[in-house]
């Protein structure tokens, strides 16, 4: 009786054992078929391989601050590869390929720093970046305008400085090659006592002009717009007017208003042995209207920079009727430099005698506001008192002037009499 209780209670005891068994057994076996299906812990370094491959391909992302190239300045651009890979390590290359200034590149790992030189002109550059990694090799190319900005701080208003009296006409100039490349067009408003009393309307890119503002005691407000609707203005004060005008008792060979004849109908050849010379029609823009000037660009070439011989830009004109050294005393020219990048210096000035006489005169600087040059004729024509002037012609010499990149601006050509005994 006792052997069967013992028996009994052993065998009660050994079948609890396994059932305990059973069941812890039967978890540990699920665990172990199930794991392949789950795949590896989120810690484990498989785990970001089979994340990767569900990713979108890689692509560069890029951060370029200031985007824009000034000159003087730098800019900075940061390369990265997106989506991030925690086993990739990609080699980043920064390139320009297209560089008008000249400037330097200089890269630490996934980020470049470019140089802007201060004297930095052109259209735009062009800045290439490579990335390659075990996915091949990525490329992206970013331009960047020189220049560039959201308002429009490349147009010079030259208004007066305090302690200065203004006078009118007021010049406009901006960065002609900028706007040129943008394909944008300016215009100019002028407005006082809240009313509009002057306006441009559209100009192209390449035009000069002058803004001629009648005096006034109340503020002016000057408004400058691009076509892609950028503004600037000025608050300008004009006290006082200054005009060019004709003394009285002169011959007028040219009044300018035509970039490739003079008034008496005389052909004007563009002289442009020493680089790029342009002539063109400059406008003073008035309330009452608008009045023609010529204007010259030159822009020197680096060839010609450096030479032997004359490397001349300007122009030549005949001057076809009879003006003999006895009847005029001089030739006056009224000039203007660039009131931005500062008068051509220097400027020369050649007149020709029908008898074969020549004289060269050097004018070491022409100034950023209307006056007249004079040039005596008694040291051209000395030959004979009826020898007639031939032409006259006015350039800058590639070797010398400075800047090598400038305008220069003109109003009139005329002879001075000599003075009778009565004026004497």
């Amino acid at each position: 009786m006792h052997f069967r209780r013992r028996y009994r209670l052993y065998w009660w005891t050994n079948l609890l054992f396994a059932v305990l068994f059973l069941g812890f057994g039967g978890c540990r076996s699920e665990d172990r078929l199930s794991g392949p299906e789950l795949g590896p812990t989120p810690e484990s370094p498989a785990s970001a391989t089979v994340q990767e491959r569900t990713l979108a391909p890689p692509s560069i992302h890029l951060r370029i601050y200031p985007d824009m190239v000034v000159p003087g300045k730098e800019v900075v651009v940061e390369a990265e590869l997106v989506p991030h890979m925690v086993t990739e390590s990609p080699e980043f290359t920064f390139k320009a390929l297209v560089d008008p200034c000249e400037g330097t590149l200089e890269q630490e790992g996934r980020r470049a720093v470019y140089l802007v030189p201060s004297d930095c002109r052109g259209s735009g550059i062009t800045l290439e970046i490579s990335v390659n990694g075990s996915f091949g090799t990525l490329t992206k190319t970013i331009d960047l305008d020189i220049k560039k900005t959201s308002f429009m701080d490349s147009v010079v208003f030259t208004y007066p400085v305090p302690g200065q009296r203004p006078q009118s006409p007021i010049s406009v100039w901006w960065d002609r090659t900028l706007y040129q490349d943008r394909n944008e067009k300016l215009s100019f408003r002028v407005k006082r006592f809240g009313e509009f009393i002057l306006e441009t309307g559209p100009l192209a890119a390449d035009q000069v002009i002058e803004l001629d503002i009648p005096p006034s005691p109340e503020d002016v407000v000057l408004y400058g717009n691009t076509s892609s609707g950028s503004e600037e203005t000025a608050l300008i004060r004009i006290y006082s007017r200054q005009v060019p005008e004709w003394p009285d008792n002169v011959l007028l060979l040219d009044r300018f208003t035509l970039p490739d004849s003079s008034s008496l109908e005389a052909p004007r050849v563009p002289i442009a042995d020493g680089g790029v010379c342009t002539l063109g029609t400059a406008w003073r823009i008035s309330a009452e209207g608008r009045e023609a000037y010529l204007y010259m660009h030159y822009h020197v070439s680096k060839a010609k920079r450096y030479g032997v011989h004359e490397a001349l830009m300007g122009f030549r004109e005949e001057v076809p009727i009879s003006a003999t050294g006895a009847e005029y005393k001089e030739l006056e020219i009224w000039m203007r430099g660039d009131p931005v990048r500062g008068g051509a210096s220097p400027v020369y000035v050649r007149v020709e005698g029908s008898n074969g006489s020549k004289r060269t005169f050097k004018v070491k600087r022409v100034r950023d506001d209307w006056r007249p040059y004079h040039f005596p004729l008694d040291r051209v024509l000395r030959g004979s008192k009826s020898e007639r002037i031939k032409a006259v012609s006015v350039f800058v010499d590639a070797k010398d002037v400075t800047p090598p990149l400038g305008t220069l601006l003109f109003g009139g050509l005329y002879l001075k009499r000599h003075r009778s005994k009565d004026e004497q």
